[in-house]
């Protein structure tokens, strides 16, 4: 899968993630993937990477799943000034388990017999799940291919 993921506390990222598709039954799938988070822009956050394990459940068959699951995400959130430096003491650990809720489309096409999607996800930092819409919060898209 390939994406953008924008973070609330002005983080900006591209991503690629690998994984497997694992077809429980027709409509319930287990997605585990190892993800790169490169860091492209904003004053907050770092590249990264994840492990997630996302559970899925098409609503209509072969064509629309929501998912749930739980992602690593380890790294730091780094706030820096307005002239773009790093606050000395600032830095936050990141090293939390994200809650994640994930929608994606089946395209009614085949790549290479492989079905690709439109995937759009949110992810929370568990930890902080009582504070609405904080530093950590992120959400993005992407073209998923599963195999």
């Amino acid at each position: 899968m390939l994406g953008y993921e924008h973070q609330v506390a002005d983080g900006k990222y591209i991503f690629g993630k690998v994984g497997y598709d694992f077809a429980l039954t027709d409509r319930f799938h287990l997605l585990p993937s190892f993800d790169l988070y490169g860091h492209i822009a904003g004053d907050d956050g770092t590249t990264s990477v994840s492990l997630d394990l996302l559970a899925s459940f098409y609503l209509v068959r072969n064509t629309l799943a929501v998912g749930v699951g739980v992602g690593f995400w380890p790294g730091e959130l780094r706030t820096r000034d307005e002239h773009g430096l790093r606050i000395p003491g600032n830095d936050r650990d990141d090293n939390n388990f994200d809650l994640i809720l994930a929608v994606y489309y089946d395209l009614p096409v085949k790549w290479f017999g492989q079905q690709p999607a439109l995937y759009i996800e949110g992810r929370e930092d568990m930890q902080r799940l009582t504070q609405s819409m904080n530093q950590s919060t992120r959400y993005g898209g992407g073209l998923m291919i599963r195999f």
